[in-house]
């Protein structure tokens, strides 16, 4: 069976609480995890993409799960600032879905993104799709499901499920 104690989290580190990129992966010099000039929402912590002076360069981070992951929930997170930002959700048949997001200035906001489908998640990816004058700060990413990553019994046959949230940023 499944627990929801931050034990079992899906979605590993989603807070960018290690102070790296642990269990997320990236295109090169993309994403960072900060602990300065306001990157977090909660904790020390946030993810934001990497930056020189007046350019911050387009990229991702993106995790993939090796089990299947629940379908008909949401991916919630918070965004601060940004432009050119979308979220990513790959299912197993390899159906990818596209959220695209606005600016929300320098309040953080919190994003839900739907999920209904009848194929699980394999990955989630947060994108800035072009190099901008701006940044994007991302933190406290939840993946809630209503029919719950499954564990498959000694028969191969998915009967286990679990009703709660996947992810919960524990700081």
């Amino acid at each position: 069976s499944i627990s929801s104690t931050a034990t079992n989290n899906i979605v590993q580190n989603p807070g960018a609480e290690t102070g790296d990129l642990t269990s997320w992966s990236t295109n090169g010099v993309s994403w960072i995890t900060s602990s300065c000039c306001d990157h977090n929402h909660t904790g020390d912590y946030g993810f934001t993409p990497f930056y020189a002076p007046i350019t911050y360069y387009a990229g991702y981070i993106k995790q993939t799960f090796s089990n299947p992951v629940a379908h008909d929930g949401s991916i919630t997170f918070w965004q601060k600032w940004g432009s050119n930002f979308e979220v990513d959700v790959t299912y197993q048949n390899g159906t990818v879905f596209t959220q695209s997001y606005d600016s929300v200035g320098s309040t953080y906001t919190q994003r839900t993104l739907g999920i209904s489908t009848d194929e699980d998640v394999s990955i989630i990816q947060f994108e800035t799709t072009a190099d901008t004058g701006t940044t994007t700060s991302v933190d406290d990413i939840v993946l809630n499901s209503h029919t719950y990553a499954r564990c498959c019994g000694d028969d191969g046959v998915n009967d286990d499920f679990f009703n709660g949230t996947l992810a919960v940023d524990a700081t």
